[in-house]
């Protein structure tokens, strides 16, 4: 009898029941990932190919016996540095615009296939200013660990809170694509306890799936890249059906 239970348990567990809810919107769900990160990579590329080109007007600066230069040499040097800066932080800027909406833009199509909700274009202008939020959030408190700390503190509170964001945010962001307001978003994503059980089964999923992808070590260097990444990727897509069972649990 207690066997029995014990099966029947597992069989009603939310990491048994994550998995039937995978079905062939999985495929969708990996595809637009994958197109997320081949997006996000485009523009990393272009903006570093750019900044490189720009750089080299650096090499016209003489900044040898800056003390026995003229004041028209001076000032021809600043012009070069201060172009050089501004078009730096543009092409910085706007690449950091451009993920933010390639990450919304997909990230808001998973998951309201995940949560089984249409996308539309004022959910992702919300999705979107969710985002910008969040990124403004974050570079502030990593900005102010940098400036208040010193080193060897700063690194320690940089790794708790990254471990915090990649703890809090996908709450946050699936509990926000369920149709909840921000605050109640909020609420329900510090539910700390509630959660742990949840992403320690997570974990173990990850670990056995990193050891089924060491069968692709034999292959060649970039196959096996590319087959890893995809079992990531399913993994990732697996993921937040487990997240949102478990959501919908504390909801409920």
């Amino acid at each position: 009898m207690k066997i029995k239970k014990i099966i029947k348990k597992i069989k009603n567990s939310l990491l048994v029941k994550s998995f039937k809810k995978i079905d062939k919107n999985i495929f969708y769900i990996v595809m637009y990932d994958l197109l997320m990160f081949i997006l996000l990579f485009t523009g990393s590329f272009f903006s570093s190919k750019i900044i490189e080109k720009k750089s080299k007007v650096i090499e016209a600066v003489d900044f040898t016996n800056l003390l026995q230069k003229t004041a028209e040499e001076i000032n021809k040097n600043t012009a070069i540095l201060k172009g050089f800066l501004i078009t730096f932080l543009i092409i910085t800027f706007a690449y950091i615009i451009y993920s933010l909406i390639v990450f919304s833009f997909f990230q808001g199509k998973i998951l309201s296939i995940v949560v089984k909700k249409k996308f539309t274009k004022t959910f992702f202008k919300k999705f979107l200013s969710l985002n910008f939020i969040l990124a403004l959030t974050t570079s502030v408190l990593f900005l102010l660990i940098l400036e208040l700390f010193k080193p060897q503190v700063a690194v320690i509170l940089a790794t708790l809170l990254i471990i915090l964001l990649i703890y809090f945010i996908p709450l946050l962001l699936i509990t926000f694509a369920k149709g909840q307001k921000v605050k109640k978003a909020f609420h329900i994503a510090f539910k700390t306890p509630r959660f742990i059980i949840t992403y320690i089964n997570a974990l173990i999923v990850l670990l056995i799936t990193g050891m089924l992808s060491l069968i692709f070590k034999p292959l060649e260097d970039n196959i096996e890249f590319s087959l890893t990444l995809l079992i990531f990727l399913f993994y990732l897509a697996w993921f937040r059906y487990y997240l949102s069972l478990s959501i919908d649990k504390v909801k409920g």
